[in-house]
């Protein structure tokens, strides 16, 4: 078997780990999953899982793109991981660690980052709020416009796309447990901040304080909203997509600039703190590490479809 079925057969794996992990901690905490009004996501799922099989014996029996076959099991482990390890961020929100956020503010003050003095810049300066807002709340539409166009152009990097949200998410959820974090606006709100400086923490914040004094008696599916967490899985992803469309031209230094304006809003719209971001940017560096190690020896992956192949001499 390639190493290529082997890293798959083991994110399989994992996903199948983390769903026995959320039976436990349902059991273990008394909390359920209410799944009204998820219903159509889970059949949507089911269906891209089982267009995987199809598609391979479809190939199989026709010889027809038998060698991009795999790009049909992306999204439904993509959909599968995140639908089971959401589920799982808000039952390690129930950890009965102390908060840690006294010692991120004295991180933040040891940057040089005045949380209050940002904050009532940003109130100030009304227009600047929705040019973050936008490429923040971007990050599910960015992640399926990356995967199809490095599906089409570079396939090999569409392989390890999910490898490199579970290699990091894995170096991030565990934290939920053993390093919890409220976030700035839970520690920041009562000081008379604006609501607009945390536009989507406050959401986060509910859900993972909501969980934290088990006063849900279930997870709602439906409306789970992303938990404020260290470190920050938006700073993660801001480089990981820009790394998977290196050298992809005019897409490449639109991704760098969008994603810069992401990383300079996961701090205010997000609700995360600044060591947070610097947390999330070395989880992308060590994914990318993992990822380049897992790659290695591979051979070149396929050129765009507008560049000429190499000759054998210049290869």
């Amino acid at each position: 078997m390639s190493r290529d079925y082997w890293v798959s057969a083991i994110e399989w794996i994992v996903i199948a780990g983390i769903v026995a992990i959320d039976v436990g901690m349902a059991h273990a905490t008394g909390i359920g999953v209410d799944a009204n009004g998820a219903w159509t996501y889970g059949e949507t799922v089911a269906l891209l899982i089982l267009i995987w099989p199809a598609t391979l014996l479809l190939t199989h029996v026709t010889g027809f793109a038998k060698d991009a076959a795999f790009l049909s099991e992306i999204p439904g482990k993509f959909f599968a991981y995140i639908a089971v390890a959401s589920v799982l961020e808000y039952y390690l929100a129930t950890s009965p660690a102390p908060l840690n956020d006294g010692l991120l503010i004295d991180s933040d003050h040891a940057l040089g980052f005045d949380w209050p003095a940002a904050c009532r810049w940003l109130a100030a300066h009304p227009a600047v709020h929705p040019f973050l807002a936008y490429p923040y709340f971007s990050l599910a539409t960015e992640c399926g416009v990356v995967v199809a166009v490095i599906g089409i152009f570079y396939p090999r990097r569409a392989r390890r796309f999910v490898t490199a949200l579970i290699l990091s998410s894995i170096l991030t959820i565990p934290l939920l447990w053993f390093f919890p974090v409220g976030g700035p606006f839970a520690t920041f709100h009562d000081i008379g901040l604006p609501r607009s400086c945390f536009s989507y923490a406050y959401i986060g914040t509910r859900d993972y304080l909501a969980m934290r004094t088990h006063a849900y008696p279930a997870i709602p599916v439906a409306k789970m909203t992303g938990i404020v967490a260290f470190p920050s899985y938006h700073a993660t992803c801001a480089v990981l997509l820009t790394y998977f469309l290196r050298g992809v031209p005019v897409l490449f230094p639109i991704a760098v600039v969008f994603n810069l304006m992401m990383l300079l809003a996961t701090p205010f719209i997000g609700g995360h703190y600044l060591t947070d971001v610097v947390a999330g940017l070395a989880v992308a560096a060590a994914t990318i590490y993992g990822i380049e190690r897992i790659e290695a020896g591979f051979p070149a992956e396929r050129v765009p479809l507008w560049r000429a192949a190499p000759k054998p001499e210049e290869a």
